[in-house]
């Protein structure tokens, strides 16, 4: 698209504008650093710049964010559409607090300290994301042993793998959910596995536990530790995903319980299921069916190689799982220490002092 040179001029970025969106999530706002030349913003964002040197372009990009999506400050500000959107009068209207410039200065880079703790966090975990499928794809393909490979149903595999059935390695079941609303039910010490709980994870503990007198009613059967479960419904992502469990407990009959038998390693197994997560999207797609069911995963095909084997390549993958889920944990509090701070801050219930090097220089 061509413009005049006024029309550049117009829409023309330099470095400490403030961009703010207009629709979608409303108020979001990012800082432009300039760090590709001759660049023009779209319409449906609006360009904030600073008129004085007493703004600080990073404090207000961090202001509204608290305000927007944190604080609920500018509730109803937006316009009321059929998409709500943010005109440029009323982000106009909008008041925003400026502390002295030293200390919008200091709020600022304790945020951006934090915010930056976060996005390496984030980088790590996704970079561990790429490594754990690339290193199941090579392992579930090739082993650790570097023996010549055959050609199978499943794609190649190590010349002394098989391949073979769920069912015919595994007892393959569902379990059941008693009445919900008998509250009785669902005050016991039984743990009680739900399908949101299914999450590429290893289950220690759960979040519901049903009673003895549930158990009895229902004939719920409490799964041993090393039992694999797969959720077989679930609305987005849930689906197709599995657990595996380190305590005895029961679970809902949206969840296939695999428990393995003495030629398959759980864990093996677990791993297994991770790397063909869509796969098994896929096999709960058929149809008009949104949703796996026993048949599909009784039949599912997986490479069994001799226990020994399983053991090697389940302890490299454990590895590189614990590394994954370390720094998840790592990000999901890098992330919660940086809202709890910018929330703190904008409220002035936590103030940053001038700095005092700053201060000697002046006097």
């Amino acid at each position: 698209m061509d413009f005049d040179a006024d029309e550049v001029a117009r829409l023309a970025l330099k470095p400490g504008d403030l961009l703010v969106c207009e629709g979608g999530e409303i108020g979001r706002a990012a800082l432009w650093n300039g760090n590709v030349e001759n660049c023009l913003y779209q319409n449906h964002l609006h360009r904030l710049r600073a008129m004085s040197a007493d703004v600080v372009p990073a404090f207000v990009m961090y202001w509204l964010q608290a305000a927007f999506l944190h604080l609920a400050l500018y509730g109803g500000v937006g316009n009321r559409t059929t998409i709500p959107n943010l005109s440029g009068a009323r982000l106009k209207q909008l008041a925003i607090p400026l502390p002295p410039v030293s200390e919008q200065a200091g709020i600022t880079t304790v945020l951006s300290m934090l915010q930056q703790a976060a996005i390496v966090e984030e980088r790590i975990v996704a970079a561990l994301k790429e490594l754990k499928a690339a290193a199941m794809a090579k392992l579930f393909r090739e082993g650790l042993r570097g023996e010549p490979l055959k050609d199978t149903e499943i794609g190649e595999i190590p010349r002394r793998w098989g391949v073979r059935h769920l069912a015919d390695v595994a007892r393959v079941s569902t379990g059941t959910t008693p009445a919900t609303d008998r509250a009785d039910y669902y005050n016991g010490t039984i743990p009680f596995v739900k399908t949101a709980e299914i999450n590429d994870n290893i289950l220690a503990a759960t979040k519901s536990a049903v009673s003895e007198e549930a158990v009895r009613q229902y004939g719920l059967k409490i799964y041993p530790p090393g039992s694999v479960l797969l959720a077989m419904y679930g609305q987005g992502k849930t689906r197709a995903r599995s657990s595996y469990l380190a305590i005895a407990a029961t679970t809902s009959q949206n969840t296939a319980v695999i428990q393995p038998g003495t030629a398959l390693d759980g864990q093996f197994l677990w791993h297994y299921l991770l790397s063909q997560y869509d796969v098994l999207r896929s096999l709960g797609n058929l149809g008009h069916l949104s949703h796996l069911n026993l048949g599909y995963v009784k039949r599912l095909r997986l490479p069994v190689p001799p226990v020994q084997e399983q053991i090697e390549v389940r302890d490299a993958l454990t590895i590189l799982h614990a590394r994954y889920e370390l720094h998840c944990r790592h990000l999901t509090l890098a992330a919660s220490v940086f809202t709890s701070m910018l929330q703190l801050l904008m409220t002035g219930r936590v103030r940053v002092r001038p700095n005092l090097e700053s201060i000697r220089n002046a006097c």
